[in-house]
């Protein structure tokens, strides 16, 4: 750490606009020269070895341009000898939540016939108050879900708010909600995320006290786009790292951003930031979200390509356990989100990533759209999966992904909570019931087709 804070302070200074620049212009020769190639026929890529070299220029692309600090302007540099060294010391397994609901998480390889690990939740979806601990509830009720992403607090939505104090508040809100619903269902053990939309770093800090999160649960670093840093990113992770807690660096990318117009791009950098959030922030996990800008999630065939490349390139090139969020545009009690999740699930299990979280709905912008049932059809395909080739894994996601391609511009909106769910039960209505199982028909007809 003190290498890299020396670098953030008396680095070579560049313009951020500079940066970004140098990111897109790089990441866009480094496609040319490294034959990396999207193709819509494949969202779920048959040439292994593409994604060796989708590693290849990443490394080349982080040895070129380096990391960017946002806080002092200058740019820490990396060579090839540390991002190779720290890349392959990573441990093959941790192991998270207390008592009966401990779980091992536990590096996966492309094709890997284990089921990746699933946190299930909201992921940042605006709950209110009165929904909270019920929504929180329908997926701490499930078996197959081994960990929570909790949801934002929707009267503390508001970004102007995220950052005052009341950011302590609604984390330590979150917190004491989370821990109140898994308890009622019986599983007061399992492991947790930290409250998503906690800004504000003593917020961040202050929950790692154990009468709010143990060590059996994960810490979040956000970590900024385009292979950037921040004076508050190091100081989570050197915290994190004296308490020794478990944490994950969670990074978000934007195809159409500033510095991405083509999911080559994209794929190179998913690799990149990982090598960030590994080198940088001390991360034990790594977290990516691919999302196009034009629908706000990450299920058109170009997001889902280059979030599933990105896992096999992670996969065969490295021991860095790393995770995949879900994200859909359409929402809750909808066959168009289940099918989205599907799509989605299917290929970064195959491509060997070692969680998954979520699934959000609606791109994790409507109050109170989401429902434990998509945790678990999540779940269910994702143990699917693992028996699969890449093939069939392909021919799955073509098909399913042509079963909501048509309402992509206008998705569908679903349904709130109270109407998926009996609020005296907590059991899902039977309208969500008969749609899931309508999917998971639909899956399996396509399976039959595939094999076929």
């Amino acid at each position: 750490m003190y290498q890299i804070i020396d670098q953030m302070l008396n680095g070579e200074k560049r313009k951020e606009n500079e940066h970004d620049e140098l990111v897109y212009t790089i990441s866009s020769e480094l496609v040319e020269t490294h034959d990396i190639v999207f193709d819509a026929g494949y969202p779920v890529p048959v040439e292994l070895k593409m994604a060796d070299r989708v590693y290849t220029a990443a490394l080349e692309l982080l040895e070129r341009v380096g990391i960017y600090s946002i806080d002092t302007g200058r740019v820490v540099k990396l060579s090839e000898e540390e991002i190779n060294r720290s890349m392959q010391n990573n441990r093959a397994s941790y192991t998270i939540g207390e008592g009966i609901d401990t779980t091992e998480l536990v590096f996966r390889d492309v094709l890997d016939d284990r089921k990746p690990v699933i946190i299930g939740g909201p992921c940042g979806t605006p709950i209110s108050i009165e929904a909270y601990i019920p929504v929180h509830r329908s997926y701490a009720k499930l078996n197959c879900v081994d960990s929570i992403a909790p949801a934002t607090i929707y009267e503390t939505f508001d970004t102007q708010l995220m950052n005052t104090p009341l950011s302590l508040y609604t984390a330590n809100t979150s917190v004491t909600f989370v821990k109140e619903a898994c308890a009622l269902e019986g599983r007061p053990g399992i492991c947790f995320t930290s409250p998503p939309s906690i800004s504000n770093i003593n917020a961040a800090i202050a929950i790692t006290h154990p009468r709010f999160m143990r060590q059996g649960d994960i810490q979040e670093i956000y970590q900024q786009l385009d292979l950037k840093t921040n004076f508050e990113a190091v100081t989570k992770a050197i915290h994190y790292r004296n308490i020794g807690c478990l944490y994950l660096c969670d990074q978000g990318f934007i195809l159409g951003g500033k510095t991405t117009d083509r999911p080559e791009q994209i794929a190179i950098q998913v690799v990149a930031e990982s090598i960030k959030a590994r080198l940088i922030h001390r991360g034990h996990l790594y977290s990516k979200q691919v999302d196009d800008l034009r629908t706000g999630a990450g299920s058109t065939l170009e997001a889902m390509w280059a979030s599933f490349i990105g896992s096999m390139a992670l996969s065969r090139n490295s021991s860095y356990l790393h995770c995949t969020d879900i994200n859909d545009s359409a929402g809750p009690c909808s066959t168009m989100m289940m099918y989205e999740t599907a799509a989605q699930t299917i290929g970064n299990v195959v491509c060997g990533t070692d969680l998954l979280a979520g699934p959000m709905p609606n791109g994790a912008h409507v109050i109170d759209h989401a429902g434990g049932l998509d945790a678990k059809l999540m779940a269910d395909v994702a143990e699917l999966a693992t028996n699969l080739s890449i093939e069939d894994a392909n021919f799955l996601c073509l098909g399913l992904f042509r079963l909501y391609e048509g309402k992509l511009k206008r998705p569908d909106y679903g349904k709130p909570f109270k109407e998926c769910y009996d609020p005296r039960t907590l059991e899902p209505s039977e309208e969500y019931l008969e749609k899931y199982n309508q999917v998971m028909r639909d899956i399996y007809k396509l399976m039959g087709m595939g094999s076929g």
